[in-house]
């Protein structure tokens, strides 16, 4: 309450789960802050994209090690670089 918090929003494949979508919508009426949320057709998660790219890095020869330690905090410029 002290952050001055008013807008809050929410995007990706998690803004799909609707006990999320309805929680945030009760807690956001409750505190007075305005919420924005995506329309459900525009939440799915890109899972379908990641294992097309996949495919073709495998088609092209290349692949990761099974092992291969990865970081939320990596740049999409830098994991290509490295990969």
């Amino acid at each position: 309450e002290m952050s001055g918090l008013s807008q809050v929003a929410v995007s990706g494949g998690v803004s799909a789960n609707h006990a999320l979508r309805t929680g945030l919508q009760e807690l956001c009426t409750a505190k007075g802050w305005q919420l924005h949320l995506p329309a459900p057709e525009l939440t799915t998660d890109n899972a379908a994209m990641m294992a097309f790219a996949a495919m073709h890095h495998l088609r092209m020869g290349k692949s990761s090690p099974l092992g291969l330690e990865i970081s939320p905090q990596w740049r999409v410029g830098g994991v290509a670089e490295t990969a």
